[in-house]
Order: C-alpha cells, then sequence, then structure tokens
C-alpha cells in the first residue's frame, strides 16, 4: 500500500499548486516580455533548429495570456519557465 505523499513532499518535488498559479496571475502584467518557441516547433514541422519568438503580453485570461506574437501561454507554463530560467531561457 502506498501512501499519500504530503503537501511539503510534493512541493519538493516541483509541484504546482493553485496558490502558485494564482500568484503568478497577479504578478504577470501586460507588457512583460516572453520568449517562446515558434509553433512550427511545437508542430515538429522544424528542421532540428528551435526558432524562437519574442513577444509581450497583450491580454491576460483566467488560465493563459496571449502575446503580441500572435500565440499564447498558460500559466503554468510561465512558472515552469521562471523555474527552469538557468537552463531553458524560452517557453516551450
Amino acid at each position: 500500500m502506498t501512501r499519500t505523499k504530503t503537501k511539503t513532499e510534493l512541493a519538493l518535488m516541483g509541484a504546482i499548486f493553485k496558490e502558485d498559479i494564482d500568484k503568478c496571475r497577479n504578478r504577470v502584467k501586460i507588457g512583460d516580455a516572453f520568449t517562446v518557441a515558434d509553433p512550427a516547433w511545437k508542430n515538429e514541422q522544424g528542421n532540428g533548429v528551435r526558432p524562437m519568438m519574442r513577444g509581450r503580453v497583450t491580454a491576460k485570461y483566467p488560465h493563459l495570456v496571449t502575446l503580441n506574437c500572435g500565440t499564447s501561454i498558460t500559466y503554468v507554463q510561465i512558472i515552469q519557465y521562471r523555474r527552469k530560467r538557468g537552463r531553458n531561457k524560452f517557453v516551450d
């Protein structure tokens, strides 16, 4: 029988909680800049080179933000981006 992990154990493993998303939602402002992977790469139509786009937040919604480069990202993706900033400097 496996035991349920506590919230502290999950936090140490890198879990993202509702409170983290709420904090991120309040912290992100219109005009904030993010580097995102091009949608062609997401559809695996690339040639091995990952094209990047830089976009600024134009609108905020309950679960995502839209960028002026024509794409959108979720608050969970923003949290992941900020946590791994030293390794990958883009939103996947």
